[in-house]
This record gives structure tokens, sequence and C-alpha cells, in this order.
């Protein structure tokens, strides 16, 4: 839903069911931390027409081309923290941890300052160490780093990211999507902080804007 807003030509209606189109009008109305607790374990492909997988739809293959992270020429230019988590071994789990390691040095070959840390949410974790894996799993990990960013300002923009899995890259997630085909626009949309769900498990992609 959320690169459907972005990209209208996905035509997300069209292929979703009766009871997709029934959810997706519910989740419009709301905050997507209520629906992550209900939803967060659903599978996708009854909410759609033929119970397609929507990783496979071909109407969708273009957005998600355009939403790999890391792909482009250039990084994000303003310090960058990621953060995901470190391995694969929870149900929380939406990146591969290799990938986000691979981002993390794609992006610091291309110049960019950035700053690793990885969460502690492996489902171990959440049996032996509750309270550090729930404030871990809402990013408390990195609360130092924005802290000493903050404090020096509040301009240009630095990304926080957690298991994204439809973010395009920090320096122009945010840039509003053209007709396909169209040249993008030069200036680039942010938001301070921001939710993005794509669905049942959701990404989350906050920006804060520091100072380098």
């Amino acid at each position: 839903m959320g690169l459907n807003e972005s990209y209208p030509s996905m035509n997300l209606d069209k292929h979703l069911n009766e009871l997709g189109r029934a959810q997706a009008a519910a989740w419009k109305t709301m905050c997507q931390t209520y629906g992550y607790f209900v939803f967060g374990f659903e599978r996708f492909e009854p909410l759609f027409k033929g119970n397609q997988n929507p990783a496979e739809i071909k109407d969708f293959q273009y957005a998600y081309a355009d939403n790999i992270m890391g792909t482009d020429k250039y990084g994000p230019q303003a310090p960058t923290l990621i953060t995901s988590c470190a391995e694969d071994g929870s149900f929380m789990s939406v990146t591969p941890a290799a990938d986000m390691r691979k981002l993390v040095q794609r992006y610091r070959d291309l110049g960019t300052k950035v700053t690793y840390v990885p969460a502690k949410c492996d489902d171990t974790e959440l049996i032996t160490n509750t309270y550090r894996w729930t404030t871990d799993l809402f990013g408390m990990q990195t609360i130092d780093w924005i802290d000493a960013k903050l404090k020096k300002g509040a301009s240009p923009a630095a990304a926080f990211t957690r298991d994204s899995h439809t973010t395009s890259d920090a320096s122009r997630h945010w840039s509003p999507r053209p007709a396909h085909g169209a040249s993008r626009p030069s200036a680039t949309r942010r938001c301070s902080t921001s939710c993005v769900s794509s669905s049942a498990l959701t990404s989350i992609f906050l920006e804060f804007r520091v100072p380098a």
C-alpha cells in the first residue's frame, strides 16, 4: 500500500480481491501499529485475485526495481545510521542480514559515512533477554547516535532504516514519483519521521535531519 501511493500505476486495487480491498480500506484509516499486531503474520496470497503472490505480479516489478537500495552511483551525502537484525534467526526479520551488511559496505565504498548498529532481535534473545529484544526492536540501540547528531542542529538528512525491504536510497526515498517513464523531479520531498508499511510485516524508514 505504501508503494502504491507513490506508484499509482501499480493499480493495487485491481489486483486485490474483496477481502484484500476491505483490509486495505481499513489500513488507510489507522496508524500502521494497530494493524501490525493484528495482521503481522497473515499471508499475502489470500488477499489477491487468483491467490497471486504480490512479489510476482508483473505490474509491481518496476516499483520494486526502483526501490532497491544501494544501486545508484551515489550514496547518501549525510552521515547515515543503518540498523537491522544482526542475524536471520528471528521471526521479526524481513531483510536478510547479509543484504544489509552488503548495503553498509556499498555505501561506504561510495564515500558515505555509515554507522552500522545491528539489533539483537533473534529468538534466543527474545527468551533470555526480553527487555533488550523489545527495546532493540523499537530502535533504542540507536538513541546515542541520534542524540549526538541532533545536538549539532536540525538540518539535512541522515537515515535510519530497520528491516526495509521496499525502500530506495536514503538520499532519494521520498522523491515524488513521476508518471512511469517520465523524469524524476530534482527536488526531494522528505519527512522528518515517516513510517512505511508494505503490509503485514512492515518496513520502517525514519529520517532525521542532522548536519554532517
